[in-house]
């Protein structure tokens, strides 16, 4: 499957249009967020009331596709950078496409692509998500991602496998 990458921006706008659901903070105040719409779902690794929204998947119902965003520490633009992301669940790599933000010096990696059983596997299964780009490696516990999880299987209709 081609994964056609598409910028972040609308997924900033989706994010401020639904409401928002708390979850478990980590030590630097970003926890697991999610929103729902009749049009979709967006769950987000991110810090509440701010714009700080390290990791997020958005999910849109009227086609069933999925958007990733992941914020990387640094970057040049390119069209096909690997983002691969583990748990104890599995390992699924993504295809992404790398942008300088306009609205600060954050490099914005994103694609369009659809909810696996696979990538349902990596997001409900384990303790903690690894995400790793160019040897960069980030780990986010996955302590309250559960509800988010379910509400993007919902809207988008992949279950677990297994």
């Amino acid at each position: 499957m081609r994964h056609c990458a598409r910028p972040i921006v609308p997924l900033a706008l989706a994010v401020l249009a639904l409401g928002v659901l708390g979850k478990p903070a980590s030590a630097d105040g970003l926890r697991w967020q999610h929103r729902e719409s009749a049009s979709g779902a967006v769950l987000a690794w991110e810090k509440p009331d701010t714009d700080d929204q390290p990791l997020v998947f958005s999910c849109d119902a009227s086609d069933r596709s999925l958007r990733v965003g992941y914020v990387h520490p640094s970057g040049q633009r390119s069209r096909d950078i690997p983002l691969e992301l583990s748990s104890e669940g599995g390992r699924v790599q993504l295809r992404m496409q790398g942008e300088r933000s306009e609205l600060d010096d954050s490099f914005v990696l994103s694609t369009r692509t659809s909810l696996t059983p696979e990538l349902m596997n990596v997001l409900s299964r384990g303790r903690h998500l690894t995400v790793r780009v160019r040897g960069d490696v980030a780990r986010i516990p996955l302590a309250g991602a559960a509800p988010g999880v379910a509400e993007l299987a919902r809207k988008c209709g992949a279950t677990p496998t297994g």
